[in-house]
């Protein structure tokens, strides 16, 4: 019986029913699918980032469908480009380039034009137990060739406060996974989807950022007996990992998990450190918390 109490306590994040109860005007709802949801709160500066990016994404999507001009969405992501310090307008997003040749050491390549990678976004393993969610921001941050260590990710994200990294921490502070990312990036780009996930929606936002060549970082909510992330065990858990691209005609979502190779945890062995999962089953995976796209 202590054996399994320290394995547990040993895992980057474990599960604590109404851990977040603190924040304020947070709205608890039921049990679903074995799972709390709570309902953190928008502030007004974050929602219009929100409103923002969602209209850019539908934009794109209907380029993409060709039912408006690329000319319309070049124009969409030049205002975008300015006023979030990012640089979508540079590239032509009207087609999704296929890459022949991947980087991932599981060989995961894409097959066809519904496949996209982040091809500079690597696993890295977490260095403390508690480290998931400094060690994903790395990954993603280090992709756009910025240089961190996981120390100073976990002291933008307030890791070492509860030893681990919420997604919500107080209405003033808000999500530290997106305020870590969008300091380090210099952008505005990262916003929360969550905490009640639908996974064609989650598709949808996970498929825009790749194709911008922006890393997602997913927050698990696996609970005993349900959807886990490859090699993760029948436990409930919390846990960040990377999400680094799409593949199989979009069917299934890539991802890093700094699990893999991590000391600290004892079954990191288990866990391969880039896999792809149906993205039905992620979405299932991080509902209850979500992903900062």
């Amino acid at each position: 019986m202590k054996k399994a109490f320290l394995i547990l306590l040993v895992f980057c994040i474990l599960f604590v029913p109404g851990k977040y109860a603190f924040a304020e005007d947070v709205q608890k709802e039921g049990p679903q699918n074995g799972k709390t949801h709570i309902n953190y709160p928008i502030d007004a500066a974050t929602q219009k980032l929100i409103d923002e990016k969602q209209k850019l994404e539908d934009l794109y999507f209907k380029a993409k469908e060709g039912k408006i001009s690329v000319d319309i969405l070049h124009s969409a992501e030049q205002n975008f480009d300015k006023a979030h310090n990012t640089k979508l307008s540079d590239k032509d997003y009207s087609i999704i380039s296929t890459k022949s040749n991947s980087k991932k050491t599981n060989n995961v390549s894409p097959q066809t034009n519904y496949s996209n990678f982040i091809f500079d976004l690597y696993q890295e393993p977490q260095q403390k137990s508690y480290y998931c969610g400094p060690a994903t921001a790395c990954m993603i941050i280090k992709a756009k060739s910025i240089s961190i260590t996981q120390s100073q990710a976990a002291a933008s994200l307030g890791t070492e406060i509860d030893k681990e990294t919420p997604w919500y921490r107080s209405a003033s502070v808000g999500y530290p996974m997106a305020n870590t990312l969008n300091s380090y990036e210099s952008t505005s780009w990262y916003i929360p989807y969550g905490t009640n996930v639908e996974a064609a929606t989650f598709l949808d936002h996970v498929v825009f950022d790749i194709d911008h060549d922006y890393g997602v970082a997913g927050d698990a909510y696996e609970v005993k007996g349900g959807p886990h992330l490859t090699g993760h065990p029948n436990q409930n858990i919390f846990h960040w990992f990377a999400i680094d691209g799409y593949t199989d005609n979009m069917s299934n979502v890539h991802y890093a998990d700094p699990a893999s190779g991590a000391p600290s945890i004892p079954w990191s062995g288990d866990v391969p450190p880039y896999s792809k999962i149906y993205y039905q089953n992620l979405a299932t995976i991080v509902d209850g918390r979500g992903i900062i796209w």
